[in-house]
């Protein structure tokens, strides 16, 4: 009679750190004004280089499509 392992998955610790990371960059390319809703015409205002995509209830940003490159 053999026993075998349960197959239960191990916490990733990479895709907590890849989750932070992500967190970490919606906030700050909101903080910087670089991520903006477009308007009904479907443009952005200057210097925003992101289109919200999806906000989360209390108005943070969840999700962001790369629009345009800022150019320096």
């Amino acid at each position: 009679m053999s026993t075998t392992k349960k197959d239960t998955p191990e916490p990733d610790p990479a895709a907590d750190k890849d989750d932070a990371a992500t967190e970490r960059f919606l906030r700050d390319v909101a903080v910087r004004g670089e991520a903006a809703k477009p308007t009904s015409a479907g443009n952005l205002p200057p210097g925003a280089t992101h289109a919200v995509v999806e906000e989360n209830a209390d108005g943070t940003v969840k999700q962001v499509k790369r629009a345009r490159f800022k150019a320096f």
